[in-house]
C-alpha cells in the first residue's frame, strides 16, 4: 500500500487533495533518499517509516517512550 492510499483512506473527502500532493511530494523526496531517521513511533511516523521501507530506504525509528 502506497503512502498516499493509506493517507487518503483515513481522510474526509473534503482535505484529499492537499493531502494526496503532500503524500505524492513527501514520496518524490523519499526517492532520492538512501536512509532515514524517523524522530516519534506514532502514527504518523509509523506509517512514513513503512512507507521508507516499501520503497526500500534503509529506516530507523527513534522513540523515546518503550513499545
Amino acid at each position: 500500500m502506497s503512502l498516499e492510499s493509506a493517507a487518503l483512506r483515513r481522510i474526509a473527502p473534503s482535505a484529499t487533495i492537499a493531502i494526496s500532493a503532500k503524500a505524492r511530494a513527501l514520496k518524490a523526496d523519499l526517492a532520492q533518499c538512501k536512509s532515514l531517521a524517523v524522530i516519534g513511533g506514532g502514527v504518523i511516523g509509523l506509517e512514513v517509516a513503512a512507507a521508507a521501507c516499501e520503497l526500500g530506504i534503509k529506516t530507523t525509528v527513534v522513540e523515546l517512550a518503550p513499545r
